[in-house]
């Protein structure tokens, strides 16, 4: 889309009860820019740590190549200890393969847990992955978190899960 004049402009869409943004920079836009149209995908998925692991609800990731994940917690009770946080994806919402490696979170009060995970690019014009059954290269069509704690865990850890897909 070439643009001649430029109004402030930003378009929301919601589908399925995802947030899908496209946003206009409208301050830095020339009438020679051009929009190729990326989609970011906005998600909010429902975390509830009452034992010593727990998933997020999914998300449909099928175009996405990177994620920032954010995991705030609200008022814990008891004690978690040794936490990890693991973005799985899959191609069939049934057979989940790690993504990344799985990063060391706090689970307290208050606590901020935020991190990226980049998919493989390419270092030729082709890479092939080795053929896994636990471990992926790149996103699926769908994603989730995986909280768990190996140590010790207590009854109730409230969490705001905030993921940006790219």
């Amino acid at each position: 889309m070439r643009h001649t004049s430029i109004s402030k402009i930003l378009i929301t869409y919601v589908v399925a009860g995802v947030l899908l943004l496209t946003l206009s920079p409208t301050a830095y836009l020339r009438a020679s820019t051009t929009i190729k149209g990326e989609s970011i995908i906005v998600d909010t998925p429902v975390l509830s740590l009452t034992t010593a692991s727990a998933d997020t609800t999914l998300t449909a990731t099928t175009a996405a190549h990177e994620a920032m994940i954010s995991i705030v917690f609200g008022t814990v009770s008891g004690t978690y200890t040794t936490c990890t946080a693991q973005l799985k994806t899959s191609l069939d919402n049934t057979n989940f393969l790690t993504l990344g490696s799985p990063q060391s979170i706090t689970v307290t009060t208050g606590t901020v847990n935020v991190w990226t995970i980049l998919a493989q690019a390419p270092t030729t014009s082709v890479t092939s992955g080795a053929v896994s059954s636990s471990v992926a290269l790149g996103f699926g069509t769908s994603s989730k978190i995986t909280v768990a704690c190996s140590g010790a865990y207590g009854t109730s850890a409230p969490a705001t899960v905030t993921v940006i897909y790219r």
